[in-house]
């Protein structure tokens, strides 16, 4: 059952309110704003009434104290014995959600209510989300010129309210420089969603995107927030837009122009969402639309500022330091032991073209890691040797051998790389996109070391 928090000094208004809201809530009162300060320190409620005026503290001053101390809050629904335009609006921007005048109608209080609690709900997925999207992602490293030109253009795209296509071969970093502009980002930082499209069924499309409302079709047991309006005030990441489908692609120019939604089966007028919109392709977009693949007023909304993202083997200088990176990183996580790279090591590493980039060579340090010495802090060319011999790198001039089973194996490598990044290595889709069964992709990817 929600928890309700009323904060009010009015005993007989508490009471009242309490006897009406009990049946739908577990209800707790506070008589005046300190008492309720400590009630929120400790209650876990989902949703506050708080009076506006009250002797000991006033509803204006809990929101100051509780803004001052930093203490987290549901929403917030002030309760006015008058409706003064001055008030309300200091309220809201002291962080009100809401607010309603004393003499109000239950049905309009319950409606309030549960507004409050979809937010609190919406806030709680929100810093869920980016709890668990932050911790996913690799720091930003690079060395090279290149990389140091991306950079420049993510610190000076993420200060601007504009829409942003990422261009670059599978594996090159996509998804790590979108999550850049979010983190870097002075407006629209709130929540970064990765949302691959074509993941989700186009007849569920709607629904997952904007959301729906209570009874809008079988099984819609409850209004359900869609991801474009869990993003509100945030960033969505569209990966791989080139492999929607046109319907798909109608559907979402609308929004793409406008930013607005309207949940299936509401009869209420749209609403305006404040986000940003990073899309990515590893294709040539101008080439789908000339082959009629990609509708052309489609690709010119989503492409007005695109970054191109250099392959790996084009900024061999950024291959040191993102090898010492994922060593630190994975060796430490994996062993609970520090592992560095000697010399030779870092030189056969820069050696090599890494069509499948970042990814794979992250995939590949984590394979050669797991399998060092026990007794040695150092990953030697031979630990790296060693693994290559069942990883296959693509570069084959390394190891003077151009044989049909290596050329058959790379192409394996670097096929599933792009397959698992079209499908944002949802491991389902991919077996279904490539026509072949679940277990027969595990174990293709167990044979070329990407599992």
């Amino acid at each position: 059952m929600e928890k309700l928090l009323i904060i009010d000094d009015s005993i007989p208004f508490l009471k009242d309110i309490s006897l009406l809201l009990q049946k739908k809530y577990k209800v707790t009162a506070a008589i005046n704003g300190r008492e309720g300060i400590e009630q929120i320190k400790k209650g876990n409620f989902t949703a506050i009434l708080l009076d506006i005026k009250m002797p000991d503290m006033t509803g204006l001053d809990v929101l100051n104290a509780l803004n001052a101390q930093k203490i987290k809050y549901p929403p917030i629904i002030i309760v006015s014995d008058s409706g003064e335009i001055e008030t309300v609006v200091n309220s809201i921007r002291l962080g009100a959600y809401d607010y309603i005048q004393k003499d109000f109608n239950i049905e309009i209080l319950s409606q309030k209510i549960r507004n409050a609690l979809e937010r609190n709900d919406l806030n709680n997925k929100v810093d869920y989300l980016n709890q668990v999207i932050s911790t996913q992602q690799n720091s930003f490293v690079f060395r090279s010129e290149q990389m140091n030109k991306i950079n420049e253009l993510i610190d000076k795209y993420s200060k601007i309210d504009c829409d942003i296509l990422l261009k670059g071969e599978s594996g090159v970093g996509k998804d790590l420089i979108a999550y850049e502009i979010f983190r870097r980002s002075n407006i629209k930082n709130k929540i970064f969603i990765p949302i691959p499209l074509s993941s989700i069924n186009e007849q569920l499309l709607e629904s997952e995107l904007f959301g729906y409302e209570k009874g809008a079709f079988t099984g819609a047991d409850k209004t359900v927030i869609g991801k474009f309006q869990t993003a509100d005030n945030g960033t969505i990441y569209l990966p791989e837009i080139s492999s929607i489908s046109e319907a798909i692609q109608l559907k979402l120019l609308q929004f793409f122009q406008y930013k607005t939604i309207n949940k299936v089966g509401s009869s209420g007028d749209e609403q305006k969402l404040n986000l940003r919109i990073i899309s990515a392709t590893n294709e040539n977009l101008e080439e789908k639309v000339k082959h009629s693949k990609m509708r052309s007023d489609f690709y010119y909304r989503i492409g007005t500022i695109v970054i191109d993202i250099p392959p790996l083997r084009e900024r061999k200088e950024d291959i040191e330091p993102l090898s010492k990176y994922f060593i630190a990183k994975h060796s430490e996580r994996l062993l609970n032991r520090n592992l560095d790279l000697e010399n030779q090591t870092i030189k056969f590493l820069e050696s090599q073209n890494w069509f499948g980039n970042v990814r794979e060579l992250e995939n590949f340090l984590i394979k050669t890691i797991v399998q060092v010495n026990e007794n040695s802090n150092i990953i030697s060319l031979s630990d790296v040797s060693s693994n290559s011999n069942t990883y296959k790198k693509l570069n084959f001039t390394y190891y003077d051998s151009f044989n049909y089973d290596d050329a058959k194996r790379n192409f394996k490598i670097r096929y599933f790389n792009e397959l698992l990044e079209s499908t944002s290595n949802n491991l389902t889709k991919a077996a279904e996109k490539a026509g072949i069964s679940r277990a027969g992709l595990d174990k293709v990817l167990k044979e070329i070391g990407l599992k």
